[in-house]
């Protein structure tokens, strides 16, 4: 079974710093629109294998594209404070 991990705000950076709309990312790594930006807001997790194809799409490390917890939109939508 496949880990799941946060995505850590450096995805929006990168790809905005980059100048990638969601769709342009969505493309190039196959993973679904919405579901690339439920993970960018952190609402779902991103699976091993996302995590790399962003990594790779990008030219980071995968430690740079995870996150250890989710942020406060996934603890919001789990109700967390």
């Amino acid at each position: 079974m496949a880990n799941k991990h946060w995505v850590s705000p450096t995805l929006r950076r990168l790809r905005k710093e980059r100048k990638l709309t969601l769709d342009m990312v969505s493309r190039r790594t196959g993973i679904d629109l919405s579901s690339l930006s439920r993970k960018e807001r952190q609402l779902v997790p991103a699976s091993d294998i996302e995590i790399l194809k962003l990594a790779a799409f990008f030219g980071v490390e995968p430690r740079e594209i995870r996150s250890e917890e989710g942020g406060s939109a996934a603890r919001a939508a789990l109700g967390q404070p």
